[in-house]
């Protein structure tokens, strides 16, 4: 990963400093903003000490959500490079990298509670009793979670004004209105 420019900071195209750095700068410039990133685990040659420091860039670069993908080299590529990360361990990697993301990220959503939020329906109700589905600006369609909203009935494709009383992993809970309830 980190070889490669990608968080680990390792060499290459750019240390992890860099990107911890234009984070910053995006976050002063963007408050708000949901960072999201997509990092690849077992890239040929990847040592254990690489890995490590995207783990560690992970863990400080405070991502809202990121994708994860096994390196895979699909027969009959230029993807059979020398260096081969064995399968085990790729996947291996791959999964406790989805890990730390996913204990970084709900952070990330846990502070959008007892903001005001716009959200997208994108499957109504016509009851006060049960909760829309759709998604705020920064969740992006089928990646991110959803936000869930509840207190009047709601149409798909309205844009509906939420105050967010929760959140459970990569969904926000809310409730309809600007105000809290």
């Amino acid at each position: 990963m980190g070889r490669r420019g990608g968080g680990g900071g390792g060499g290459g195209g750019g240390g992890g400093g860099a990107y911890l750095g234009l984070l910053a700068r995006i976050r002063a410039a963007l408050p708000g903003v949901a960072i999201r990133s997509t990092f690849i685990a077992g890239l040929p040659g990847e040592t254990e000490e690489e890995f490590e420091h995207a783990l560690a860039f992970v863990g400080e670069a405070g991502l809202a959500a990121a994708g994860v993908f096994p390196y895979d080299a699909q027969e009959g590529t230029a993807a059979r490079l020398p260096g081969q990360v064995a399968a085990d361990v790729t996947f291996g990697r791959a999964s406790r990298l989805s890990e730390r993301i996913d204990q970084v990220a709900v952070h990330d959503w846990e502070a959008f509670v007892g903001r005001s939020l716009e959200v997208l329906v994108e499957r109504g109700i016509t009851r006060h009793d049960g909760a829309a589905v759709g998604r705020c600006a920064v969740q992006a369609p089928d990646i991110d979670g959803r936000t869930l909203v509840g207190g009047a009935p709601l149409r798909r494709g309205q844009l509906v004004h939420a105050f967010a009383v929760g959140s459970a992993g990569y969904d926000v809970e809310a409730v309809a209105g600007s105000r809290e309830p």
